[in-house]
């Protein structure tokens, strides 16, 4: 009973987390790939790296980013965790090919394209990116047009026919653009650095838990 209760209680306590109810309310699929995030490392630790793959690759059909992790799991030599992804993704993505065809795609890596290259600048975005464009410019964290970044969206994702300005989002700044680009390849380099060294300048191989805990060795 002790556990069940301190279950629900962790349960109350995030489900009442204002980042979670406030991403919620805004629509915010993020707060669902998270959930399936931590119950996919929690998979992991519990030793079914297939269910783990899996659910990384529900993650993938909405952002494509997460294909990292089958680089990541390759190079652990994790087999079952990166087929399972790998097939998820791929599965998903070959019916969204066949439903919607290629165009769309194509015009959402556009939609990436622009994305990175502004960033957001709204308050409730917790980003490196938008965390530097509200210190150059506080008023914008204030600016999100959620009618026009709905007709826009659904007129065309890619730009031109995306006004990026109405949607509420940032000028572009190059300066801004270039911290976000070499802090994102200095994140993706202490994630991937031990990975394939290992914990003691090995390559790494072995299960996950190894790699959490080689540092404590």
């Amino acid at each position: 009973m002790a556990a069940a209760s301190a279950a629900a209680l962790l349960a109350a306590l995030g489900l009442s987390f204002f980042p979670l109810t406030w991403g919620h309310a805004l629509g915010q699929i993020q707060v669902q790939l998270n959930l399936a995030m931590t119950a996919a490392l929690c998979a992991m630790l519990a030793g079914r790296p297939a269910l783990a793959g899996a659910l990384l690759g529900l993650c993938c059909l909405f952002k494509p980013t997460y294909a990292l992790f089958a680089v990541w799991a390759l190079l652990r030599r994790e087999w079952r965790l990166a087929c399972a992804l790998v097939l998820v993704a791929g599965v998903g993505h070959g019916l969204a090919l066949a439903r919607y065809g290629v165009a769309v795609h194509l015009e959402y890596l556009e939609f990436l394209r622009g994305l990175g290259r502004l960033g957001e600048s709204y308050w409730a975005n917790q980003s490196l990116t938008g965390l530097l464009h509200r210190w150059l410019e506080p008023a914008s964290a204030l600016q999100w047009a959620d009618s026009a970044f709905g007709s826009s969206a659904r007129a065309q994702l890619a730009p031109p026919a995306f006004d990026w300005a109405a949607a509420g989002f940032p000028e572009e700044h190059a300066g801004i653009y270039v911290a976000t680009v070499a802090f994102s390849l200095l994140l993706l380099g202490a994630a991937f650095w031990p990975v394939m060294r290992g914990p003691r300048g090995r390559p790494a191989d072995g299960p996950v838990e190894d790699t959490m805990r080689g540092p404590m060795r």
